[in-house]
């Protein structure tokens, strides 16, 4: 599960990635990447399955 930092910066820039994934504008592997460095987590860490999944819980979804 993806920890995410409470901070209105962070969360501003989280949601811009999420609306760009969800609207094929960045790719799966580019958004859990850019979500891990913005909540000082380890790139590495975040499965892209995993960031799908916490999408999809957040109510993103990406149309195909």
């Amino acid at each position: 599960m993806i920890k995410f930092k409470k901070c209105e910066k962070t969360a501003a820039k989280d949601r811009t990635v999420f609306g760009g994934w969800e609207k094929r504008a960045i790719l799966s592997s580019t958004a859990a990447r850019e979500i891990a460095k913005s909540n000082d987590l380890d790139p590495e860490t975040i499965s892209i399955t995993e960031f799908e999944e916490m999408a999809a819980r957040l109510g993103y979804w990406r149309t195909r």
